[in-house]
This record gives structure tokens, sequence and C-alpha cells, in this order.
């Protein structure tokens, strides 16, 4: 017990507004916890830090867990006047035969290191404060000093004091100045959310009769995946019984065989039927060139005297007028 005194963290809390010079109940556990809580942050992070450590920590059985319970911290001691006490790691943080040589050392430093490197240090000393920024980035900085800057002593309710093995005081843990509290415990970077990846894709599927219209496929309607192929290009069936151009939509008594295919970078739409080819830069170039091509056909053939055309012209004339139902002129 003697040794664990010697080394142990020393803190006192100093109440500045309460009767008889006693700490309150719910300040003494706010900064325990949070001591406690910053304390098992930098265990985690420094043992992340050692080379192929964090892997076992992927492991059933995190080893981290049982090293921050076997470095549990314990009340040492306490005194009544206001409220001191001297925080150890229990005896269970001695050599394991659990553990390698490497994380046994680890065990027996880190909280000397913590004492050391965490609380003891001026926290606006330009050295320190430099070599923090250095070695933490903005989520381990954060997880380490928030909670110690939480419940360090405001100069109006209570001082929260750090002493040493012969209770004379080292310091007075306070916050930095705001110049360099910002960068201890700055807000972390929200990272962009990323955006899902879409592609296209031929697929077969057995689904729910419902009729020949399918407004929405989901897991409800369909019973099973048949076929499935991932297309290069958007190269997808185009078979419109609507087509719009600019204030004119077309509807067609039945739906229009065309052949989609790409080459050399360009979309090219064919139908035979009515002799239209159309070509652009992306799919959807094309399928605009197919409707300015339907429409003048419509344009040039569909009013037109037979007189006035050559044969193969009326019997466009004829496909035109059967294919389309109605003419809706927005």
């Amino acid at each position: 017990m003697d040794s664990i005194r010697d080394t142990a963290l020393r803190i006192k809390i100093e109440p500045l507004t309460t009767d008889l010079h006693a700490a309150k109940a719910e300040t003494v556990v706010k900064v325990l916890s949070q001591i406690i809580k910053s304390y098992n942050n930098f265990i985690e992070i420094e043992f992340s830090r050692i080379p192929g450590l964090l892997e076992l920590s992927n492991k059933k059985n995190n080893p981290i867990e049982i090293i921050k319970e076997d470095l549990s911290l314990l009340i040492v001691d306490l005194n009544f006047s206001s409220f001191a006490a001297s925080l150890a790691p229990s005896a269970s943080a001695d050599s394991s035969l659990l553990f390698s040589d490497e994380v046994n050392n680890f065990k027996s430093s880190v909280f000397f290191d913590y004492k050391a490197n965490i609380i003891i240090p001026d926290y606006d000393d330009s050295k320190y404060f430099n070599s923090i920024m250095n070695k933490y980035n903005n989520h381990e900085r954060k997880s380490i000093f928030e909670p110690l800057f939480s419940i360090a002593g405001d100069g109006k309710e209570y001082n929260l004091i750090l002493n040493d093995s012969n209770d004379k005081i080292i310091k007075k843990i306070i916050p930095p100045a705001k110049s360099k509290l910002i960068h201890y415990i700055s807000k972390e970077t929200k990272t962009e959310k990323k955006q899902p990846q879409y592609k296209t894709a031929n697929v077969f599927v057995k689904i729910l009769d419902e009729g020949d219209e399918v407004k929405n496929l989901s897991r409800r309607n369909v019973k099973e995946v048949l076929y499935f192929e991932s297309l290069e290009h958007e190269t997808y069936p185009y078979k419109p019984n609507i087509i719009r151009y600019d204030k004119y939509v077309f509807i067609l008594n039945s739906k229009l065989e065309t052949d989609v295919s790409y080459n050399d970078g360009m979309y090219f739409i064919t139908c035979e039927f009515l002799n239209i080819f159309s070509w652009g830069d992306s799919r959807e170039e094309a399928e605009s060139a197919f409707s300015f091509s339907f429409y003048s056909i419509y344009l040039n053939f569909y009013n037109e005297l037979d007189k006035n055309m050559t044969k193969d012209a009326v019997e466009l004339k004829i496909k035109i007028r059967n294919l389309i139902q109605k003419v809706i002129e927005e």
C-alpha cells in the first residue's frame, strides 16, 4: 500500500462555496468519473500505438478491456477536510502470464505516463502544447483532455488541486487559454457521407402477378431473381409508349420496338419500323434525339395529302397514324 501511495495521483477538490468546507457529492462523482474517462481513453490510444498489438483488439477476447480492468483506478486514501483522494491503478496492473512482455511493460508504465504527460504538465506551455498537437489527432486529444477540462475548477465553486506525495501543491488543474483550448478539444471534422454508387443491370425476376404494368419493384412483390447481368453502358431496352417533345405528348397504341447500342463513346437508338436512327453522347441525349425524329415524322407526314408524297412516304404516314392514339398539346 505504501508503494501505491507514493506513486498515486493525488487530487484535492477544494470547495469555495459550501458549508463546512466540504465538497458536494455530485462534484466528487463528476471529477472522479471524468478523470477515469480520460485515463481509460488514454490507455486505449496508447495501446493502439504499439505495433502489432492493435490487431489483438479485433479478436473475441478483447485484451484492451482486460487491461483497462487490470489498471482500474483505486481511491487509496481520503481526508474529510474538503475532499482529497489518491488515485492509483490496482495491484492487478502488475505483470501477468496472460500477456506478452511488451503488454506487461505497457501496463506497468501507462499510469505513470498519464500522470507525467497528461495530468502534471502546464497546458499553456507552448513546448508541451506543440508536442501534444504532433502526437495526437483531433479525436485522440478530445478523448483525453475534454473530460479533464470539463471538471477543472472554475475558481468560483471549487478548485481542483494536484498534490505530491508529501501533500504539497503541484498545480491547480485549470483549462488552458481559449486560444489553445480550441485545439486541445477541437471539434472533429465530420466526414462527408459517402454517396451510394449505382450501376445499370439487366435483370429478370419472378414477380407477383399484378397485371401488365408494374409500378414499383420491392421485396414484397419479387419472389426470385432469375438472371442478373451488370451492363457496362446504359444499353437497356427503350420501348416507349409515350413520347414527349417540346409541348407535344404522343400517346401510342403500343410500345415502340427499338434497338439501343453503344459504340465509340456514343449511344445509338434505331427503330426500323419508322426508319429512325438517333444518337448522342449520353443515353439521355440519344433519347431526346429520338423524340425529335419522331416529332419530325409526325409534323411532315401525319396530315400530308397522299398525292403530295412518294409511295414510301405514304407507307410511313399510315404507320404513324396507326401508331398514335392521341396527341396532347401542353
